[in-house]
């Protein structure tokens, strides 16, 4: 029903952006064996698959899956900026 599709999609939701954005990201940096200098396959990959959906639904993708895609893309760069130092100011 449209109700549970919005509670699943929905904040905390099991097909929620920050879920579904995190499952991806842990399968790729698994996928890759945590290999950092992967990151430009990594993405290249995402972005394929996304475009691939958006073609597939006719040439658009939701709002839910704009939002995921961009989740993908922060927690990556986190993760490759992860241990590196920032300058003091």
């Amino acid at each position: 029903t449209r109700e549970k599709a919005q509670e699943l999609i929905g904040p905390g939701g099991e097909l929620s952006p920050e879920k579904v954005s995190e499952r991806i990201v842990n399968f790729a940096i698994s996928a890759f064996g945590g290999d950092k200098s992967k990151i430009d396959i990594i993405k290249d990959s995402i972005d394929k698959g996304f475009a691939e959906a958006k073609q597939m639904l006719g040439g658009e993708l939701a709002d839910v899956s704009l939002e995921t895609y961009d989740l993908i893309q922060e927690k990556l760069n986190q993760w490759i900026n992860e241990g590196e130092s920032k300058p003091t100011e």
